[in-house]
């Protein structure tokens, strides 16, 4: 067929690579060593997104998904290419950058505070306190660009 698309063999290299990396990160964590947690989150984080990587190419670059797959990569590129919708992404992006910017400096203070009044030396609070900033801002984010996209 004239025009054909075909998934890149690049996205299955990378899957590969990302699978290889998050087994060697198990592999790492399973000798003692004080970072064991936090290979073990890398490992998850390589393994998991290069299995859906490898399966992803499997799927779509079946002879029987082949005309699905070029109409998923148009749709893709008219959602990404519409200016109404890159409008609504950059306005929202203004807005996490002012609530990142906000939180940070009242957590600054509050931390400084906190360490006034009591020694802080256990970095779990610090660590939790990210991986809540983190996860807000990505629901956030997401309930803003929802808001703005039924607003405009």
């Amino acid at each position: 067929m004239k025009g054909e698309v075909i998934m890149k063999k690049s996205n299955l290299a990378a899957g590969i690579i990302f699978a290889v990396a998050g087994i060697a990160f198990f592999i790492m964590a399973g000798f003692d060593t004080p970072f064991q947690s936090l290979l073990c989150g890398f490992g998850g984080a390589g393994l998991g997104p290069g299995i859906m990587m490898i399966s992803k190419y499997i799927y779509w670059s079946q002879p029987k998904n082949k005309e699905r797959y070029d109409e998923k990569l148009n749709e893709e590129a008219i959602e990404m290419h519409d200016e109404r919708k890159e409008a609504l992404r950059g306005k929202t992006a203004r807005y996490m950058y002012a609530y990142t910017l906000v939180i940070v400096g009242i957590s600054i203070m509050v931390f400084q505070i906190l360490d006034k009044l009591i020694t802080i030396e256990d970095s779990k609070i610090f660590i939790i306190y990210l991986g809540f900033l983190f996860f807000s801002e990505l629901v956030l984010s997401s309930y803003i660009y929802k808001r703005l996209n039924k607003k405009y």
